[in-house]
């Protein structure tokens, strides 16, 4: 079985999506996975960084994604935001499913992740406006122990992060979504481990802290 068929079998294994909290708004966001190189199986998963002047999570690593609108479905808010902020055209995406939506009490959106296969890769322009660049993250690079982070998020406890080839850590709403698609991926790919299992010194303060790392650091 092809990595995309066993990605499209355990996505529509998971949990249906629940109803959305009162009074939450939905967002939606793409997790676009690139064709592997020849002969592997590890894609890339596109991923970009938010411009510093943005008002909400500036700075911080995201999947393409934003407000779904009215009449819109998650799917259709997906791509429409991957075509506006990254430049991707829909017509080469072919959507495998979604990950279980899920709550973000920072902002108050429901999230719902569309996850996708890139069919037909083609150049891509970042939107300037929300944008500062656009990164692109092998999956292998992902499930380096060596580039595992926790994160303490609030009340709902130590969550997992990555700390990234640029130095920036991706944590948070992104960073639990994208621990949901390994694990469609591959059950087995932390080893067994829990982020709040990992050593002192991967334990990092959000937003960010600086390279380094260590429990006291904050940028």
């Amino acid at each position: 079985m092809t990595l995309w068929a066993r990605l499209r079998a355990a996505l529509a294994d998971l949990p249906q999506e629940a109803a959305a909290p009162g009074g939450a708004r939905r967002a939606s966001a793409l997790a676009l996975l690139s064709e592997p190189e020849a002969g592997d199986d590890d894609p890339a998963l596109l991923l970009t960084r938010r411009g510093e002047h943005l008002r909400r999570h500036a700075g911080q690593i995201s999947f393409p994604g934003g407000r779904v609108e009215a009449g819109e479905s998650a799917r259709e808010a997906a791509l429409r935001e991957a075509a506006e902020e990254c430049g991707v055209r829909p017509e080469t995406v072919a959507v495998l499913g979604q990950l279980p939506a899920f709550y973000i009490p920072a902002s108050g959106y429901w999230m719902t992740v569309v996850v996708a296969r890139w069919a037909r890769p083609h150049a891509l322009a970042a939107d300037e406006r929300e944008v500062a660049a656009l990164l692109s993250v092998r999956l292998s690079q992902l499930r380096d122990p060596a580039r595992w982070r926790a994160t303490r998020l609030g009340q709902r406890g130590t969550a997992w992060a990555w700390r990234l080839d640029d130095g920036h850590l991706l944590w948070g709403a992104t960073a639990t979504a994208t621990a949901a698609l390994l694990g469609a991926i591959d059950p087995s790919w932390d080893g067994g481990q829990r982020p709040e299992d990992l050593a002192a010194a991967q334990h990092v303060q959000f937003p960010a802290s600086p390279p380094g790392d260590g429990p006291a650091s904050r940028a």
